[in-house]
């Protein structure tokens, strides 16, 4: 997520870095924000 939103890399750059596909970086991007917002909605209470 840092390396998108703080960096501003595109998928394919990310994926160039990590040495990942760009299906792979996608399908931990979905996840990681699946994390946070369920994280985020817990400490909310709702």
């Amino acid at each position: 997520m840092i390396l998108r939103l703080v960096l501003d890399l595109t998928v394919s750059e990310i994926g160039e870095a990590l040495r990942l596909s760009r299906s792979a970086v996608q399908r931990r991007r979905t996840k990681s924000l699946n994390v946070l917002r369920t994280k985020l909605t817990a400490r909310k209470g709702g």
